[in-house]
Formats: C-alpha cells, structure tokens, sequence
C-alpha cells in the first residue's frame, strides 16, 4: 500500500510540474509577441482621430498572423493595409491588403487575419519597415496607423 500511495503521489506531482511547464511554455510564448500601437498621430499627415488599437503580427514560414483590436474609430474599418518599406513618417507603396469581414465591425472591435508573407519581405518586416493603416469612411487615407514590430516564431535571421 504505502508503494502504491507513493506512486500516486509522484504522479500527482509529475502532473503538476508538466501542468506549471505548460503555463510557463505558453506565458514565454506570449511574452514574446511584439504589440504595436496604432493612432491617428502615426498617419503622414497625422489625423485628429481619438481612435487608438493595438496589434500583434507573427511570422511563420510564408505565413503571417495578425490580431487587431481598435476602441472609437469613427466607423467601421473600410480597409485594412500593410505599407512598406517605409520608417515611421514616412509613406511607403501598399504590400498586403488584409481581408476586413463583411460582418459589421464597429468603432470598437477586433480582427485576426491570416496573409501570405513572400520570402522576398519578410526581412522589410524584420527591419520594422512595413506600418499598418486602418482606414475608414471619414479618413479614407488612414484613421489610424501604427509601425509594425514583428515576431518571427522561426527566428530565421538568415533567409
């Protein structure tokens, strides 16, 4: 008896320590995302928007991931685009234009998107190069933008 009550209890901690190992993977995993702010500040030439978002892009392969979530557009978001290459202040020719959902999305709302990254510019987004706008039907230009910091879940420096 007293082996069988053992083994349960190296079990019961066994589980344990695999549970506060999956805690911890997941906890690293999302300390690592890299969230980008998004305002009206940000847009060349700067809009009078109260609107603000924040972001997330993860590369992976050919692959990009992208989680949005905005509070007080002015209305709902017309299109959704990534820009490059270009700093912060600066214009740069449209890369990618994401797909907005036909459900309504309003003045405050979120968005997660999944886009194709060729092999060609995804070191353009490792140089924090690229920005992403958001615009609306009162700032058909951009309401709000934001420079976008990567996270590459390969962390392949070389390609």
């Amino acid at each position: 008896r007293r082996m069988i009550q053992a083994s349960r209890v190296s079990r019961g901690a066994l589980l344990a320590t695999v549970a506060l190992l999956g805690l911890a993977t997941r906890a690293s995993r999302a300390e690592m995302e890299h969230v980008f702010p998004l305002d009206g500040t940000q847009v060349v030439p700067p809009t009078a928007s109260r609107a603000t978002a924040s972001a997330t892009i993860v590369l992976k392969g050919l692959r990009g991931r992208m989680k949005i979530r905005w509070q007080d557009l002015s209305g709902r978001p017309t299109r959704i685009e990534i820009h490059g290459p270009a700093l912060a202040g600066q214009k740069g020719p449209l890369l990618i234009a994401l797909a907005t959902p036909r459900r309504a999305l309003g003045r405050a709302d979120s968005l997660e998107v999944a886009f194709p990254v060729a092999q060609s510019r995804k070191k353009v987004f490792r140089d924090e190069k690229t920005y992403l706008t958001v615009r609306t039907g009162h700032f058909p230009n951009g309401e709000i933008r934001g420079q976008i910091i990567p996270t590459d879940e390969e962390n392949d420096e070389d390609d």
